[in-house]
């Protein structure tokens, strides 16, 4: 995963993630995030593993960490819907 092909935004509350690698043609629109998305996202940046995102989250959002780890699968699923691929 090359992380330099993208940059996160942040316009009117909301978090955008730009392909700024592509060449165009197909057009990939931006990816929307929340605040914790974009969280997320920073520490996937930085090669944080799942596990520590998880014990983040729950250090952060005191969550069940099963809540917290179906949520995070299914951050990455998005992604990977994208067409974004991160190994955590």
């Amino acid at each position: 995963m090359n992380f330099q092909n993208y940059l996160l935004r942040k316009v009117g509350g909301s978090y955008y993630l730009l392909d700024i690698g592509q060449e165009g043609i197909p057009y990939h629109e931006p990816v929307e995030f929340n605040e914790v998305g974009a969280s997320i996202w920073r520490r996937l940046e930085q090669g944080v593993s799942k596990e520590e995102i998880l014990a983040y989250l729950g250090r952060e959002y005191e969550a069940p960490e099963e809540i917290l780890r179906r949520d995070l699968e299914e951050f990455l699923h998005s992604l990977a819907l994208h067409g974004i691929r991160v190994e955590a």
